[in-house]
């Protein structure tokens, strides 16, 4: 099995959490600030319609950065250059699809956590002013229980964070692609439709 670089930049990686999509996900050290991130690499492939590929997941993923959210993955920093192009995110340990795999969710906690999962959403799609400039709505295209975290093993206490724009667009721009994962996936992605707020939903 091929192994992970030992670092990425400054950060030290830890232990590969997940992959898929356009990138690997590691559990990494910031030695500056002391703490532990999330860092998702981005392949660095040679051949044109690849390298189209892995830079539209960079610049999608980048959707996120501006969006200030309890209940949002923070972006802390981005290096879209180099051998290996990565971001750096808030490290969250847990993932709800582990615990749902474990047995089914009382529906009390299933309601809490659909209820952050909207409350992100309803922010994600708005259109809003950050630093003064206006910036659209984002649609994520892939919310599934991958794609949420929870900072705490006491489902009682966790947070839900939604994570991994690697598929999002602008709210209301034009897509020909057919994006997101296939279980979850409204009709109108299947499509290739413009994907509005209810294909989040």
């Amino acid at each position: 099995m091929e192994r992970h670089p030992q670092r990425i930049g400054k950060y030290e990686l830890l232990e590969e959490k997940g992959s898929g999509g356009y990138g690997v996900v590691y559990r990494a050290w910031d030695p500056d600030l002391k703490r532990y991130v999330a860092i998702k690499t981005f392949a660095r492939v040679s051949r044109g319609t690849d390298s189209h590929t892995t830079l539209q997941g960079i610049a999608q993923d980048r959707l996120a950065a501006p969006l200030d959210h309890p209940n949002i993955i923070r972006i802390f920093d981005w290096a879209p250059e180099g051998v290996v192009p990565y971001m750096v995110m808030e490290y969250v340990p847990y993932n709800l699809q582990d615990f749902i795999n474990r047995g089914p969710l009382s529906p009390e906690l299933a309601v809490r956590f659909a209820a952050q999962v909207c409350s992100a959403l309803a922010y994600a799609h708005a259109t809003k002013f950050i630093n003064g400039q206006e910036m659209p709505g984002v649609i994520h295209r892939d919310i599934k229980p991958g794609n949420i975290l929870l900072t705490s093993e006491d489902l009682t206490q966790a947070v839900v964070k939604v994570t991994d724009f690697g598929t999002a667009v602008i709210a209301g721009s034009a897509s020909n692609t057919i994006a997101g994962t296939p279980a979850y996936m409204a009709p109108e992605q299947w499509g290739g439709d413009v994907p509005g707020e209810r294909a989040d939903l």
